[in-house]
């Protein structure tokens, strides 16, 4: 064979194995998880929704993490959802870790960080390091702190309104970057809906976002509290509403677009700790939940709960169940719909529930 004709076969060898090593990295950079999130470029379509066999009961576990919120959320068919993790500190760390462990916990399927403050995301340093975590719904809060910097922009979007300096958050940030998990800025349509069983709306799980609900860069709120999303979680005619720190203008923007009956609910946790910057009595009368649980410190510096929004629980006759004197607090809802009192691991037996500051 002629030197120019095995020149000729090496050139198209060449050419042969460069189109598909080309091909090859096109695919990769289309399917890769980690390429796809570094970008931002997240498939998922929402709601999420799929079908699963209810082998337990619904539970919700408001775990006792000091000066901070945090909700672990366990579904019939033993999806995790974790809400918040609190502020990290050690002792809080510690309690949420084993309280975890415990329940024998490895990973985490969905995990919501309603917002940029420490005493609520803290403490997902650790989750990331111990637990393997699947999807991530976060706020749309831009982080200007260096730590962040290398971020790609569609991750860290720079178009959002508020700007975060904390380092903490910045941290969270890279945490779900590096972890590779599926993420999505949580908005009206961010919802989760699993069906156990037929067609019948009570044997569906809802995992309902009703906040934000305008187009995320519209939002211009200069406080991170306000950016927390509304939650309701509903299963067998049982519901659970989430506010993270919201405000009372955020609950009056939520009243604006949404009717009582969309938003009442059998357990509500108070919103920003029992603050009063927060469950105004217009929104409490919407809610008109049976229980109310409260997320804080005992003797904790900020005052919480509020007397006012004590009284405005005790108004209605809700039941008020409170971390700082009760430790965790566990409802559990029957596959009949059934919701007993909650359980707590603290014994309580004082009479002064009611008595804020």
């Amino acid at each position: 064979m002629a030197k120019s004709q095995k020149r000729k076969y090496k050139l198209i060898a060449t050419i042969v194995f460069s189109v598909i090593f080309i091909a090859l990295c096109v695919l990769y950079y289309i399917y890769s998880p980690y390429l796809n999130n570094a970008k931002g470029e997240i498939e998922t379509d929402f709601p999420i929704v799929f079908d699963a066999t209810a082998e337990n009961d619904l539970e919700v576990h408001f775990i006792s993490v000091g000066q901070g919120d945090s909700v672990l959320i366990r579904t019939p068919d033993n999806t995790n959802i974790l809400i918040d993790a609190g502020d990290g500190y050690k002792d809080n760390r510690d309690h949420l870790l084993s309280y975890l462990d415990n329940l024998g916990i490895k990973t985490l399927d969905y995990v919501v960080a309603t917002h940029s403050d420490n005493d609520h995301i803290g403490g997902f340093d650790d989750i990331f390091d111990n637990y393997k975590v699947e999807f991530v719904f976060r706020p749309y809060i831009y982080s200007r702190h260096e730590v962040s910097e290398d971020l790609d922009e569609a991750f860290n979007p720079q178009t959002a309104a508020y700007k975060c300096t904390t380092k903490v958050y910045a941290e969270f940030l890279v945490d779900v970057y590096e972890e590779k998990s599926d993420w999505a800025f949580f908005d009206a349509d961010t919802d989760i809906i699993i069906n156990y069983g037929d067609d019948n709306s009570q044997n569906k799980l809802y995992f309902d976002v009703l906040a934000p609900f305008v187009d995320l860069k519209d939002l211009g709120y200069n406080d991170p509290n306000s950016y927390s999303p509304f939650i309701r979680l509903e299963y067998m005619g049982v519901s659970f509403m989430f506010t993270g720190d919201a405000d009372t203008e955020v609950e009056a923007s939520v009243l604006a677009r949404y009717t009582p009956n969309e938003l009442n609910s059998t357990v509500l946790k108070l919103g920003h700790h029992g603050s009063d910057t927060s469950s105004s009595v217009a929104f409490f009368n919407a809610v008109r939940p049976s229980y109310s649980v409260v997320s804080c410190g005992a003797d904790n510096d900020y005052g919480h709960p509020k007397q006012s929004v004590l009284q405005t629980v005790l108004f209605y006759g809700s039941s008020l169940y409170r971390t700082d004197l009760q430790g965790d607090i566990v409802f559990s809802v029957t596959a009949d719909g059934q919701l007993p009192p909650p359980t707590c691991s603290i014994k309580y037996t004082g009479n002064d529930l009611y008595v804020g500051h």
